[in-house]
């Protein structure tokens, strides 16, 4: 549902005594886009496969058995 403007039930919030004088037309706003979707229709690779979080995250397992600090060194590249 993000980006669909076009599904929000506005009228209970225009109509609330607290939202008199407020404008938000500009919050909601939705252009029109010619050829560009509005909604996932592709898979994206963001390349999460190669990330060091499931290098490092199996490390600490014993940390859970022996309450004791655990030490490592990685190589970190950005």
């Amino acid at each position: 549902m993000v980006g669909r403007v076009d599904m929000l039930d506005t009228r209970k919030g225009i109509n609330h005594w607290k939202a008199k004088g407020l404008d938000f037309t500009k919050i909601l706003y939705q252009p029109k886009l010619a050829g560009a979707a509005i909604r996932h229709c592709e898979t994206q690779d963001h390349g999460l496969a190669k990330a060091i979080d499931h290098e490092l995250m199996p490390r600490p397992s014993r940390r859970s058995t022996t309450r004791k600090p655990v030490q490592f060194e990685v190589a970190v590249r950005t």
